[in-house]
């Protein structure tokens, strides 16, 4: 969604809508960020707690750097499986495009917007360097 264009269309109620859903979603992006960034600043300051307590003799250290370790290979396990989930995406966006799709026929397809099509493909081809016209047989 262009912002701009939306707003070149203020008086008209759907636009008025449509930027009210836009910065709801800009918010609630903003809120997630700030949430991760908190939990990367717990992470960071267990982290660097961690040598007092073992030169302190803390008899929980060994638990809490268990748990500590834990949680990173469970985030790390988290993003393989987006990463995994987004290059299935790209894949299938890609194998719609190689077969004459239009952005707005694949996103029907996928039941996406049309610009995520788009944007995905901007990142397909800006990594691979492929242009659409290259994809046809």
């Amino acid at each position: 969604m262009q912002i701009l264009s939306i707003l070149h269309r203020l008086d008209d109620p759907s636009a008025c809508e449509q930027l009210a859903e836009w910065f709801e979603a800009q918010a609630a992006l903003c809120r997630m960020q700030a949430a991760q960034m908190a939990a990367n600043a717990r992470r960071a300051a267990t982290l660097r707690s961690l040598p007092e307590r073992a030169l302190a003799g803390d008899p929980g250290l060994a638990s809490a750097t268990i748990d500590f370790y834990r949680d990173i290979a469970a985030r790390r396990q988290e993003a393989t499986s987006r990463a995994a989930r987004r290059l299935a995406r790209e894949r299938e966006i890609a194998r719609l495009i190689r077969r004459g799709l239009s952005n707005a026929e694949v996103a029907r397809k996928l039941g996406v917007s049309p610009s995520t099509v788009a944007r995905t493909w901007r990142r397909i081809s800006d990594h691979t360097f492929l242009k659409k016209n290259s994809l046809h047989d």
